[in-house]
């Protein structure tokens, strides 16, 4: 007995010709009512989305004892084509959708074959909803832009009806977010489409297409990424710095998945990660982020693209010269070498900054302190303050030593002292590049003209009745933030064994000093408002040579402890001092001179006290004849 063939949905122009064969041949919509219409025990049904087989002839009689099982014929590679059920049979609606029967028996015979998928190309998510609306298969081909397909892939691929539910999403390149198929059931979302970020998704390891090449800009600053941003033809786009030196095999060949597509990747520049990127065409970034390489979205891709272009080198004397350099500086940073520093030998200018950290000025270390060799930012102009103290607004310091001071040059002051020259040579044989100024008059004015001869920020000042100690050297290291600072040693007394800083030696700032009020009764404490006293012995002060050079000094001494000239001294210690100074050392073979100059200097400084008088002690012949005035020498 021949069985009914009911046509599930449409029926194709070819097959209508059964009609004649098989009168009882009715069409459908629905498997239940096809069912229920049947006049035979068992019954055909032909899907719509199936090609019957010409040669197959619906001949096929099951066994008796099968009759309650639903017989699925192959169609093409799966068993979800035509099948023969029996009329009374029970299935359920899943059942029939999915062509999943649970009293299944597959027969291999290939009866059908799936018919082809419409096919479409689409540009954008309303064309694929477009698509989703006309098609007439119950699967369709997406073919999304920006991918290559490849040449022999031919669209042949069916899927099973049991996993039409899924979308089927093909190899690109690398990665599966190129060609799909998806159902006309279910209109996927546009974040679906956009990162391929299926909710039902199927990866088929067939690789269909590549991705097209991204598009790749040479970028200079933010406007030309605007740019870029505007004329960009694909999803994302290559940025190159002008900044960095591209990596000689780096191909643009890396593919971004879909479903990142709204990061900014960026590769490694040298040791950083700021260097060329991958910009989404869809999400423009703010002018910060480019600035800076510090993207609120960001990937790191660890994979090195490019190094950072050798920044311009600089050797500069001083501030006006540093400003030239930042005018002419060709790159985003630039070293500055003042010429204050030696740099240390293999010293390579290698070090890179990363893109976030371009603002501060990166300070390197300088013997003991970091004030030394900088890179400095394009950015911004320090101000001259900054420059000259080392002081920046925006420092980083790299604690790496790059260099070591230059020797700050050593001036030797006589005038008329006895032991100057024997005094001379001691400092001589330390320092063979000594610069000496002697015989000028007048205190102030000597190391006025000490200054104008020396060259570096911070000068030695010894003076010539000085003898060195032993183990002292000219070493010493002043930060350049302290430039602006008075630092004196302290010296020994060798009448009363006083030690502090009368008679030491002397780091003075060279530009200060040249400008220090020669009307000052002090000198020391009238270059700088900032002094520091270092605790150590730097030399004997040998003033105690004849009668009037010791006499001098005490009294000129004690006038500017008296008068409190001296600015920053303690009264309680000034006073000890005072003491000392006016009442020991009388078993010394001057000492009598100077108690006696101590204490004429004590009342000297009392009664002038807030006098222009005081300067009178700076003035050799005066002292002289009040020296004449006060002792029995004359």
């Amino acid at each position: 007995m021949t069985n009914d063939i009911i046509f599930i949905g449409e029926v194709s122009d070819e097959w209508r010709s059964l009609k004649e064969r098989f009168p009882t041949a009715k069409r459908a919509t629905d498997f239940f009512k096809a069912q229920k219409m049947s006049m035979t025990k068992m019954f055909w049904a032909v899907w719509d989305n199936v090609e019957v087989n010409y040669d197959f002839d619906f001949s096929y009689q099951p066994d008796e004892w099968s009759t309650d099982y639903v017989h699925v014929f192959k169609n093409g590679g799966h068993y979800d084509g035509i099948v023969l059920c029996g009329k009374r049979v029970k299935v359920s609606a899943n059942e029939v959708e999915y062509r999943f029967f649970t009293h299944k028996k597959e027969i291999n015979i290939e009866a059908s074959v799936p018919k082809c998928y419409d096919l479409f190309y689409v540009s954008s998510y309303a064309e694929y909803c477009a698509a989703f609306s006309t098609s007439k298969s119950e699967m369709f081909w997406v073919v999304p832009p920006n991918v290559d397909l490849l040449d022999d892939f031919d669209f042949s691929f069916k899927v099973p009806k049991s996993e039409s539910k899924h979308v089927h999403v093909f190899k690109n390149g690398d990665y599966y977010d190129g060609v799909f198929l998806c159902n006309t059931e279910r209109r996927i979302s546009k974040n679906e489409f956009d990162y391929s970020t299926f909710i039902n998704k199927k990866e088929i390891n067939i690789r269909a297409s590549t991705p097209k090449p991204y598009d790749v800009f040479y970028i200079s600053n933010y406007q030309d990424y605007c740019k870029a941003y505007g004329a960009s033809t694909t999803p994302m786009f290559w940025a190159v710095w002008d900044s960095v030196d591209l990596a000689h095999d780096f191909d643009f060949s890396y593919q971004v998945p879909k479903w990142e597509e709204k990061y900014v990747h960026v590769f490694k520049n040298g040791e950083h990660f700021d260097g060329i990127c991958l910009f989404s065409s869809s999400l423009l970034v703010n002018k910060t982020e480019v600035d800076y390489r510090f993207f609120t979205h960001k990937k790191t891709v660890d994979i090195l693209a490019s190094t950072t272009k050798p920044y311009d080198i600089f050797y500069v004397n001083n501030y006006e010269e540093y400003c030239t350099a930042f005018k002419h500086s060709k790159t985003n940073m630039f070293w500055v070498v003042q010429s204050d520093v030696d740099l240390i030998t293999g010293f390579d200018f290698a070090y890179r900054v990363p893109k976030w950290e371009e603002r501060h000025v990166h300070v390197f270390r300088n013997g003991y302190y970091i004030d030394g060799v900088g890179l400095f930012s394009k950015d911004r102009l320090v101000s001259k303050n900054e420059f000259a103290y080392s002081a920046f607004m925006n420092k980083k310091e790299v604690d790496e030593l790059v260099s070591n001071p230059r020797p700050y040059d050593v001036v030797f002051i006589s005038y008329n002292e006895i032991d100057a020259e024997k005094n001379y040579a001691a400092v001589l044989a330390k320092v063979p590049a000594i610069k000496r100024v002697h015989g000028v008059k007048g205190i102030h004015q000597a190391h006025v003209e000490a200054a104008k001869q020396c060259s570096t920020d911070m000068f030695w000042v010894v003076d010539g009745d000085a003898e060195i100690v032993d183990g002292f050297n000219f070493n010493f290291q002043v930060p350049k933030w302290e430039h602006d600072c008075v630092h004196v040693w302290r010296s020994q007394n060798p009448i009363n064994d006083l030690e502090y800083g009368y008679g030491g030696v002397k780091l003075l700032p060279r530009k200060m000093t040249q400008q220090v009020d020669v009307t000052s009764a002090d000198m020391t404490t009238s270059i700088s408002h900032k002094f520091k006293a270092v605790p150590r012995v730097s030399n004997i002060t040998r003033f105690d040579t004849d009668a009037f050079s010791t006499w001098r000094s005490a009294f000129r001494e004690c006038t500017k402890l008296a008068s409190s000239v001296i600015r920053g001294q303690v009264d309680e210690e000034t006073e000890q001092r005072l003491n000392t100074w006016c009442n020991s050392g009388a078993d010394k073979a001057l000492g009598t001179y100077a108690i006696n100059g101590a204490r004429a200097g004590r009342e000297y400084g009392t009664v002038h006290k807030s006098s222009d008088e005081l300067g009178k002690i700076n003035d050799y012949d005066w002292l002289y004849q009040k020296f004449l005035e006060l002792t029995d020498e004359s």
